[in-house]
């Protein structure tokens, strides 16, 4: 008896030592530590969305996403030089979301991804992001025209400040209006031209098939009237 209860101790302080050596955690940074948290590292993302709140008014929803255990990130910005350290504790669904109402200015976000486990604290990523700023030209009746959607200027969300005045952009924009006006007039005179030019060709075209088929009904009618003519003088021959 006295040797199953000491057998039954061993196997229990075996198992006893064995999970406190796989709980332990590592705090000396080694390479596997270091694979661990890059993998995590590697997983995070981010990116910004454009919404509208009940007022119409515009805002930017930025989201990080999959801060897990292992790892943090610290966003910082080129504007108000604010930090914010967001953990997987501070997320939903490992994903962090915060908004920015200021749509006029534009602001630089360095989102840096650094170790949180095992004794790391590196910076093992950068994500940046770039926040636009609301292109209030873009809302001119030159801007809503078809041929300016693509123009620079015109975007109404932009990622740099205009080096012209207010009135130097407003009058490249009339400008490269003018411009892409005159060309497309031009274009519609050729297109218009080349239809034309392509009816033409089509009724000639069918005015010959036309001629071909009369000329071929006609000889196809004198035949026929000449071996008539040879079959009854053959007859008036007999």
């Amino acid at each position: 008896m006295k040797k199953i209860i000491c057998f039954l101790i061993s196997i229990s302080s075996f198992f006893l030592l064995s999970f406190h050596v796989m709980a332990e955690e590592d705090t000396t940074c080694s390479y596997s530590s270091q694979v661990s948290l890059s993998k995590a590292a590697y997983n995070v993302d981010a990116n910004y969305t454009i919404k509208k709140d009940e007022q119409n008014n515009y805002y930017f929803e930025i989201t990080i996403y999959n801060i897990t255990d292992e790892i943090y990130a610290v966003v910082e910005n080129d504007i108000s030089r604010d930090t914010i350290e967001i953990s997987a504790s501070m997320t939903t669904n490992n994903n962090y979301t915060f908004r920015v109402y200021d749509i006029v200015t534009i602001i630089n976000y360095t989102i840096r991804i650094r170790g949180f486990k095992y004794g790391c604290n590196n910076e093992l990523r950068k994500i940046n992001i770039v926040k636009p700023r609301y292109n209030d030209l873009s809302e001119i009746s030159v801007c809503k025209n078809d041929l300016m959607l693509d123009y620079s200027y015109c975007q109404p969300w932009v990622t740099k400040y205009f080096k012209e005045t207010r009135e130097e952009v407003i009058e490249r924009i009339n400008n490269q209006f003018s411009k892409n006006n005159s060309q497309f007039t031009t274009k519609c005179i050729t297109c218009e031209a080349n239809e034309q030019t392509k009816k033409l060709l089509k009724r000639k075209q069918n005015i010959r098939i036309a001629v071909i088929i009369g000329l071929i009904i006609g000889i196809v009618i004198d035949t026929s009237v000449i071996v008539l003519l040879i079959i009854r003088l053959k007859r008036y021959d007999l």
